[in-house]
């Protein structure tokens, strides 16, 4: 969602307007925003006496919490072979709440844990381990 126009782009607007010497139309096309966007900044004006913009919402609340997640950091740890609905099936053992496995994989990618895809064989001929940035190596599926 882009950010809102700015407090002194909306007064500029609501202060060219003189009823019964300007339209919407002609104050719309003067700042090149929407005659609807004049109409709703010229009625927050008369209405509240500000054409501020409304605070944001804030978005859906997080089924998975800060505490949820350390948790989950904790069984991927353990097992990193895991697959989601085992994951989940131990999280729920944990909270007593089974999360829907798209709420877990959001979880999971905010903490930077992504599944990565197995090959049927390695392409070499021989197995061998990928080296992540740290120097370490990384045998599991989960890789962050």
């Amino acid at each position: 969602m882009p950010a809102p126009y700015s407090v002194d782009l909306r007064q500029r607007v609501v202060d060219a307007y003189k009823p019964g010497e300007t339209s919407y139309e002609a104050i719309a096309k003067l700042f090149s925003v929407g005659i609807a966007t004049v109409n709703r900044w010229l009625s927050k004006k008369r209405k509240t006496g500000s054409v501020a913009a409304a605070a944001h919402g804030g978005g859906p609340v997080r089924r998975i919490d800060a505490e949820g997640e350390q948790l989950l950091l904790v069984i991927v740890g353990q097992t990193p072979d895991l697959t989601l609905d085992e994951i989940a099936e131990r999280y729920a053992a944990h909270r007593g709440t089974l999360p829907k496995i798209s709420t877990l994989q959001r979880a999971l990618d905010r903490l930077g844990l992504t599944r990565k895809k197995k090959r049927s064989s390695p392409a070499s001929g021989r197995a061998t381990r990928r080296n992540s940035s740290d120097g370490t190596s990384r045998a599991s599926g989960w890789a962050r």
